[in-house]
């Protein structure tokens, strides 16, 4: 009798250990997935795309430095080095590109590439003024549509579609202010049903 009360002990301690320990790696999957997905949007914000408008400046070279667009091909073209694929690259990362492209005409070229405007965002759908507006530093879903004039009354309260950097496809997300926008993306508000 003790035996099988011992056993039974063991088997149900054994099975909650179990349990706990599977509970912490689906937690830690969960985590570490739900950290992913944070991070990765993020990078949005600081990769080149065309429709951004950056500086170019070439330290000792006026005549080189100046204003450009990326086109939408994702390149920009400069004197000297021709054109230059930006897009999917950060700022500095453009910067040792277009140096690197420069060094057969200048000896050890210094560049910095800022960005003076990145590309809009857009908002569509139940919205007081559906349009292409400024990508801010801080920019979330409520300021967004605070941009657009807010919510019509036929508008979803607790939901938006969100296309990431205008690519891929439309994405449901909980309307929070808590939820950050990025350069080029397209928000719609969709309508209710009830």
């Amino acid at each position: 009798m003790y035996f099988r009360a011992t056993n039974r002990h063991l088997s149900f301690t054994f099975l909650t250990v179990a349990l706990i320990s599977l509970a912490g790696c689906i937690h830690d999957d969960e985590a570490a997935s739900n950290a992913a997905a944070a991070v990765e949007p993020a990078a949005f914000a600081q990769r080149l795309d065309a429709g951004d408008q950056l500086r170019v400046t070439v330290f000792g070279e006026d005549r080189l430095t100046g204003s450009l667009t990326v086109e939408s091909d994702g390149r920009i073209t400069l004197p000297l080095a021709g054109p230059v694929e930006v897009a999917g690259l950060t700022p500095q990362e453009a910067s040792k590109r277009i140096a690197r492209q420069l060094e057969g005409n200048l000896v050890q070229p210094r560049i910095t590439v800022s960005v003076t405007a990145w590309r809009p965002v857009y908002v569509a759908g139940e919205v007081e003024r559906a349009g292409q507006y400024a990508w801010q530093p801080g920019l979330n879903l409520a300021s967004a549509l605070a941009l657009a004039g807010g919510a019509t009354r036929r508008a979803s309260r607790d939901e938006i579609l969100v296309q990431r950097a205008g690519r891929g496809p439309l994405v449901t997300m909980r309307q929070s202010p808590e939820t950050p926008v990025y350069p080029g993306d397209l928000l719609k508000v969709p309508e209710r049903f009830f």
